[in-house]
């Protein structure tokens, strides 16, 4: 087990699991994030980020991890959440101690070629999000945080929303979707990396379900990087009704994803 701060040797071994991978892909641009990769020598065969925040991505195709070292490696790191495809992430906790979870999910990794998008044809027009759409998408984001990562609402969870929808703003990548001048579904993107967007964010506010919003807006944004170069697209579905809505559009599931998030932050010993 070692510390790799090769960049590139990352990029290169995580290239072929990279549907599975975009949180570790897109973090690799970030220089405060960490990353280990076993074995100590020879060629990667897994490897584990933690971003400054707290959140640890674990990828270990090649079977599983050496849990000891992983132990050892992260001993007096601050964990606030595990991902990485199902399997090794649930050892990865066990190993590690962590506490109580807030979400522990494993949910169906779907992904669609760009080429085979379905545009529902609906209505609905797309637009970037806008200064004057904060109160709303971050309204929208503390309800996200408390139905689909299991957020306890309350003024930290409004303002911990507040703070990642101005992040989204800056960012650029959130998209809104208007009927007859009404902002009624978002959507963005939580990475990019090799050719590839991974979705994420999707949000339809209730008096809005089930009319279609989420697939057209989700079709829309993917069309528009589509058009800007990307070839495939990734996502987690969180419930059945949302495997639906991107099965229709042309998703198709091949594998699962471990989502945990803590209680509370733990300090592993």
């Amino acid at each position: 087990m070692r510390l790799e701060p090769d960049r590139a040797r990352l990029a290169a071994h995580l290239a072929p699991l990279a549907d599975s991978s975009m949180f570790l892909l897109g973090n690799l641009t970030r220089p405060e994030a960490t990353f280990w990769v076993w074995p100590d020598a020879g060629p990667i065969k897994g490897v584990l980020g933690l971003t400054p925040e707290g959140y640890a991505n674990l990828q270990a195709p090649a079977g599983l991890p050496p849990f000891a070292a992983l132990h050892q490696a992260l001993s007096g790191r601050r964990i606030l959440g595990v991902n990485g495809p199902a399997g090794p992430v649930e050892q990865l906790c066990r190993a590690l101690a962590l506490g109580p979870r807030s979400l522990d999910r494993i949910e169906p990794m779907l992904v669609l070629d760009l080429a085979d998008l379905a545009v529902p044809a609906t209505d609905g027009e797309m637009r970037a999000m806008e200064v004057a759409d904060l109160p709303v998408v971050s309204e929208w984001r503390a309800a996200y945080m408390v139905e689909i990562m299991g957020a306890t609402a309350g003024a930290a969870n409004a303002g911990l929303a507040m703070a990642q929808a101005t992040a989204m703003l800056a960012g650029g990548k959130m998209r809104l979707l208007e009927r007859s001048g009404q902002v009624v579904g978002m959507t963005g993107f939580n990475a990019e990396a090799a050719g590839r967007v991974q979705v994420g964010s999707v949000y339809t506010p209730p008096d809005w379900r089930g009319r279609g919003v989420a697939r057209r807006l989700v079709a829309l944004h993917l069309q528009q990087a589509q058009q800007a170069g990307a070839t495939r697209a990734v996502l987690f579905a969180a419930n059945s009704q949302a495997s639906r809505a991107y099965h229709a559009i042309g998703f198709r599931q091949t594998g699962s994803y471990h989502l945990v998030m803590l209680s509370t932050p733990h300090q592993v010993a």
